[in-house]
């Protein structure tokens, strides 16, 4: 003879959960590149505005006096 156990109450036998589906981001990006002996680094306004924008550092570095940023975020 077969038994069957009440499932719990709080437990539908007809739902189940709906499935995790990932989906890899696409990616745009940004290069600025400033002169650091006439317009200097980024000031905190501006890093502020492109932070709101959705842009994050992805790499920097100088080369001959210039500044070079590359910047990323989710496409849109």
């Amino acid at each position: 003879m077969t038994s069957f156990v009440d499932p719990p109450s709080n437990l539908s036998s007809n739902r189940l959960p709906p499935p995790t589906v990932y989906v890899e981001p696409t990616w745009e990006y940004k290069h600025l590149v400033r002169a650091l002996k006439t317009e200097g680094p980024l000031e905190e306004g501006e890093l502020n505005t492109l932070g709101a924008d959705g842009w994050e550092l992805a790499g920097a570095f100088v080369e001959r006096g210039q500044l070079h940023i590359y910047l990323k975020r989710v496409a849109r």
